[in-house]
């Protein structure tokens, strides 16, 4: 699913009739969340996880659950850097991406995957995001 996308989770069952329903995200509870559907506006990348609908009633309970995963987006695009000059403290390109569940970043380097990761640093900077910095130290 993409950001900016709605998707609505539905708890089929049978029994009842004093069926009481609950949604819970990561196995949070929602509040005021108590119909068969649930519906999620993905603003963020933060809306992926695992959603579970309970269903109890006299008899026991039940419960099913779907995980919403969310198409990655670049929200930091890299630069086209040329570094032309011996420069002891490198050239930085940095790129960030989110998504559900947090996505993995590719470099390349003159169209061939960047295989010598020494320079490469990557750190999950809020939830769901990724960021990734190459330094060209001493690029010629």
């Amino acid at each position: 699913l993409n950001v900016s996308e709605n998707v609505t989770f539905t708890c089929e069952f049978s029994g009842g009739p004093d069926n009481e329903i609950k949604w819970l995200k990561g196995g949070t509870e929602l509040a005021n969340e108590t119909s068969r559907t649930l519906l999620v506006n993905v603003d963020d990348v933060n809306k992926g996880d695992r959603y579970t609908c309970v269903i109890s009633n006299a008899a026991g309970n039940g419960t099913g659950d779907s995980v919403l995963y969310v198409n990655p987006i670049i929200t930091k695009h890299p630069s086209d850097t040329e570094i032309t000059y011996k420069d002891p403290t490198g050239g930085l390109i940095c790129c960030e991406a989110q998504g559900f569940p947090t996505p993995n970043i590719t470099w390349y380097q003159n169209g061939t995957v960047l295989t010598d990761m020494a320079n490469v640093t990557e750190l999950e900077s809020k939830p769901y995001t990724r960021t990734s910095t190459v330094n060209f130290i001493n690029a010629i």
